[in-house]
């Protein structure tokens, strides 16, 4: 049958959730409220008891197909951050409810005395929550020894699986999967027993409030801003050089056990939307002197931590966007209201980077020779990131003329060899007056904090040219030899 697959056992998922919660995590629980087919994202409602509230936490199709899960299912799964500071499902994730019909199958077996209670043996149940499923026994008592059952998985008061939920079904039962082929909203109870239990690790965020759902922004007039609220502090250090390919649960362990003599207090390991390291995370400690000076030669006899080190942090979104850059220079930079929510983060650039790169080097290209523009600099990430890959001269285009102060204060600092120049003006109509590069990397606006919200984006107007008319001008010109855009998920391209 199509689309469907036994769902009795998926051992690598349950194994891989219990590597998780032995490193010190711990499961969530959600029903899915929404899918958006053509963004290709889900929202999951879910209990946070540090906040005591529902916060959406965003899922992508790929995890959902992988349950078979659609909107109104229920699923239990771990939480990571996204580069957006927004709560997204990290694998594995596993659908322990069904919307229509059943979403697991597993065998029952009786209690020690007939008419008690009994459970549901099923793998991934058993590793993610430490025993098999509980069956009441005004169920278990219809229900025969070794018998296959398919079923729905609740929660006790105590947080551990039950079910009321359950029916005979033959051996070669499939669960439905879940509808995503179009966009839907499910009405969801925000006091679900399902969820009001779950229990879970301190606030996993490091924003000030921790809704998936990103509030308007109006731009404000270009000056410097400290942005404190909810970042991270100067009791907070980073912990920088970490793997990339790493999951960050296996990062967990290791970096709690290295930073327990120095109080720990919480600790967030940055994540991709693919669920792997950033390169950085983020403790708060209360021996912050004592942890830089005894840590100063870094971790390399810690495996996985052979290459991190510690860095203070300066206290802003400042140090979510800039991790890599020293802290005594981190500090000196200057962000406005808009470049907070706007600039390239220094993980995602490497990441872009590194794509060029190996585009340029399959060509024969020598990367330190090749030279850049970049037409929408706001306050200097991207320009980091092509200063940082590349070893030729870079052009840094900003439209705001008090923005393009912060960009020529922070490239003072971030490029100080003088091969990053800024320039005022409309990129639009720059352009054509520009010098010929070999990569033309294009961080266009993408409309406000609130892109997110839309079902699709079908333009980026800029300066009121179409998008794509303006790249088409720009690759008749022949203006680079690479032109690089960089653009939502949810643009329609």
């Amino acid at each position: 049958m199509s689309g469907v697959r036994d769902v009795r056992c998926t051992t690598s998922r349950g194994l891989e959730a219990s590597q998780r919660i032995a490193s010190g995590e711990r499961i969530r629980t959600g029903r899915v409220a929404r899918f958006d087919a053509e963004a290709k994202v889900g929202v999951i409602m879910c209990y946070m008891m540090e906040d005591a509230c529902v916060r959406e936490v965003y899922v992508h199709d790929n995890l959902l197909q992988t349950c078979l899960a659609g909107p109104g299912d229920t699923m239990a799964f771990f939480i990571d951050q996204s580069q957006k500071d927004m709560l997204q499902v990290s694998a594995p994730m596993l659908r322990i409810a069904a919307e229509h019909g059943k979403a697991l199958k597993g065998k029952f077996n009786p209690g020690g005395a007939p008419e008690k209670n009994g459970w549901i043996e099923h793998d991934d149940i058993r590793l993610m929550y430490g025993k098999d499923l509980f069956v009441p026994k005004k169920i278990s008592h219809t229900l025969i020894p070794g018998q296959w059952v398919a079923f729905n998985v609740g929660m006790s008061g105590n947080g551990l699986p039950r079910t009321d939920d359950v029916e005979p079904c033959d051996e070669s039962w499939v669960a439905t999967p879940g509808d995503l082929s179009t966009s839907q909203t499910c009405k969801v109870s925000l006091g679900m027993p399902s969820i009001s239990n779950c229990a879970v690790e301190p606030k996993p965020t490091g924003g000030g409030e921790t809704v998936a759902r990103l509030s308007s922004v109006k731009k404000r007039t270009c000056r410097h801003v400290n942005d404190t609220t909810g970042r991270p502090g100067p009791q907070a250090v980073l912990v920088v050089g970490l793997p990339r390919t790493a999951r960050p649960y296996t990062l967990r362990q290791p970096l709690r056990a290295v930073l327990r003599p120095f109080g720990i207090k919480r600790l967030r390991i940055c994540s991709t939307h693919t669920g792997h390291c950033r390169g950085f995370a983020v403790a708060e400690l209360d021996c912050i002197d004592a942890a830089l000076e005894t840590l100063s030669a870094g971790m390399s006899a810690v495996e996985l931590l052979e290459t991190a080190r510690l860095s203070r942090c300066c206290g802003g979104k400042v140090d979510l966007l800039f991790p890599f850059v020293a802290a005594e220079i981190r500090a000196q930079l200057r962000l406005d209201s808009e470049a907070i929510y706007s600039t390239l983060d220094q993980a995602a650039g490497d990441a872009c980077m590194s794509a060029f790169v190996q585009v340029f080097e399959v060509a024969g290209a020598v990367p330190a020779h090749l030279t850049a523009i970049d037409g929408f600099a706001c306050c200097g990430g991207s320009t980091l990131a092509l200063h940082s890959a590349l070893g030729g001269a870079i052009v840094s285009v900003e439209l705001d003329t008090g923005r393009a102060e912060l960009l020529r204060h922070n490239l003072a600092l971030l490029c100080p060899d003088g091969r990053a120049n800024a320039v005022v003006g409309d990129f639009v109509q720059l352009w054509d007056s520009l010098p010929p590069v070999d990569l033309m990397f294009l961080d266009v606006p993408w409309g406000g904090p609130t892109y997110g919200e839309k079902q699709m984006i079908v333009d980026l107007p800029i300066s009121g040219m179409p998008l794509a008319r303006l790249l088409i001008q720009l690759t008749a010109a022949q203006t680079a030899d690479l032109v690089a855009v960089r653009l939502p998920r949810n643009f329609d391209i």
